[in-house]
Formats: C-alpha cells, sequence, structure tokens
C-alpha cells in the first residue's frame, strides 16, 4: 500500500472570499451639485408623465438623443428648458455614480460567482473522502461543515438582498438608501460561515502536517519485511484460536491412536516371525 499512500492527495483548503462592511456604501451616496429645481422636475416628470419609470430608463433615453433634436418627435429642443434640466440632472457626476453603483453589483456576482460556491463544495467532498482512507490509519480532526446547509444559503442569500438594494439604487441613483435588516442578517450569516471554513481551513493544515510525516515514515519502511512480520502475527494468532486449539488436540489423538496401531502392528509381525521361525524347520 505504500504505492497508493503516496500517491493520496493532501486536503484541500476552502475559504469563502471576503466582503467588506461598507461593501453597499455606494447607497447613500448622491450627487452633490444637481439642483433642488432640476432634481424636483425630473421626477415630478417621472410620477406625471410615464407608468413607473425610472431616473435609470430617462438617463438611457437622454444618451439616444443626437444633437439639439428630440428623439421621439425630432422637434428643436435647443431651448428647451425641461431638457436643459435633463442635461444638468445628469451629468458627469451622476454618470460616475451609476458606474459605482454597477461595479458594486458587479463585485457581488463575481466574488461569489456560482464557480466560487462549487469549488468549494469539490474541496469539501474531496476532504472526506481523504479522511475515510486515513481512518484506517489515524484519526483526523476535521470540523463538520455542511456545504447544502451551510455555504450555499450564506451565500445565496447574501447576494440576493445586496443585489435587491444595488437595483434599487441603480434606478434612482439620486435617492439615498439604508442597508436593510434583511442584508445585516444575510451578511452576519456569510461571516459566520467564512469564520467556520476559516477555522476548517486550519485543521486541515495540521491534518496536512500529520499526513505529510505520515508518507515520508511509509517511504521510508521496508514493507517487504514488514508484510512477513505480519504473516508471522497472523499465524500466531490464529494457532490461539479456539478452532485450532480442537484442530491441536484432535491431531494429538490421531497421532495417539495412530502410534496405538503401530505398535498393535509391531507386536503381531514379531509373533508371526516368532511362529515362523518354530514351526517352518519341522517341515524341512
Amino acid at each position: 500500500r505504500q504505492d497508493e499512500i503516496r500517491a493520496k492527495p493532501l486536503f484541500a483548503e476552502v475559504s469563502l472570499p471576503p466582503v467588506e462592511s461598507n461593501a453597499l456604501s455606494v447607497l447613500v451616496k448622491t450627487v452633490e451639485d444637481v439642483s433642488t429645481e432640476a432634481e424636483e422636475r425630473v421626477r415630478r416628470h417621472l410620477v406625471e408623465q410615464t407608468v413607473g419609470a425610472t431616473e435609470e430608463w430617462l438617463k438611457r433615453g437622454i444618451d439616444f438623443q443626437k444633437g439639439n433634436r428630440c428623439p421621439f418627435c425630432g422637434l428643436d429642443i435647443s431651448s428647451s428648458e425641461l431638457f436643459r434640466l435633463y442635461r444638468q440632472f445628469f451629468n458627469t457626476a451622476y454618470s460616475e455614480l451609476l458606474t459605482n453603483i454597477a461595479q458594486a453589483r458587479t463585485l457581488f456576482a463575481g466574488r461569489l460567482s456560482d464557480d466560487v460556491v462549487r469549488a468549494i463544495g469539490r474541496g469539501l467532498a474531496s476532504n472526506e473522502s481523504l479522511r475515510e482512507f486515513w481512518r484506517q490509519f489515524y484519526d483526523l480532526d476535521l470540523p463538520n461543515v455542511s456545504f447544502d446547509d451551510a455555504v450555499v444559503p450564506s451565500v445565496s442569500h447574501l447576494i440576493e438582498r445586496a443585489d435587491r438594494l444595488l437595483a434599487e439604487k441603480q434606478a434612482n441613483p439620486l435617492t439615498t438608501m439604508q442597508v436593510s435588516e434583511e442584508y445585516r442578517v444575510a451578511f452576519e450569516r456569510y461571516e459566520a460561515v467564512r469564520s467556520m471554513l476559516n477555522t476548517y481551513s486550519e485543521a486541515v493544515r495540521v491534518a496536512n502536517g500529520r499526513v505529510t510525516a505520515f508518507k515520508q515514515a511509509a517511504g521510508q519502511t521496508d514493507t517487504v519485511h514488514l508484510e512477513r512480520e505480519l504473516s508471522i502475527l497472523r499465524a500466531t494468532k490464529t494457532r490461539y484460536s479456539p478452532d485450532a486449539e480442537r484442530a491441536f488436540v484432535a491431531l494429538q489423538a490421531a497421532l495417539a491412536a495412530k502410534g496405538a496401531k503401530e505398535a498393535e502392528k509391531d507386536a503381531k509381525k514379531q509373533e508371526l516371525d516368532t511362529y515362523t521361525n518354530e514351526v517352518f524347520p519341522q517341515f524341512e
């Protein structure tokens, strides 16, 4: 089994990436140089002239404008007060804020992607298989971490709560928002699972040290000699088993019976020889 021991890989460390406590700080950001008049006029226009349209929708429409012509009716809007307010409202700072919001959404989606979560699952499953193998030599103290009941829910809940808030902020960037209680609970749960995995990985490092030492010792061992000694020990163990003892007693009895029969045979032969020596000369 020396080759099998050497071929076994070490345990894998697993971890969740950190999520900063201020990861959603963009929720409270706004654009200071947008005038109150522009903000009020834009929001009133959305309420009065649309059915549930958002600032994001209006900003995308402004971006499609070509020259000084309305993209809908084609009229000259160079002197339109409303479009002047639109341009003031959707200025460079506003675009930067939208970019920051989009980056925050991308950060969560990328840092906590399905690939990251699946890698943790593969690592935990592989480690459990390895632990079963090494248990035949010694017990390894690795904490129990449930992938389905702990890791997956903690990540999915955090992403869901964060994305819901950021989507709302993206639709109305100038609205100052606060982190929801749902997000706080999800964040605390995520941090608890992350801490659990960190503790797990610390135990993995200790286990890997023991595994490495065992591998090195196995590489220096004369396995042929050990197998020979093991065979002798097994034979000795078998010798003192109840079945072996009964077989030994039966053998001794059989040998004794055989000895008695051979002695009887020798005696009969001796009698026959004596009779032959006494009788046969009389007829010669």
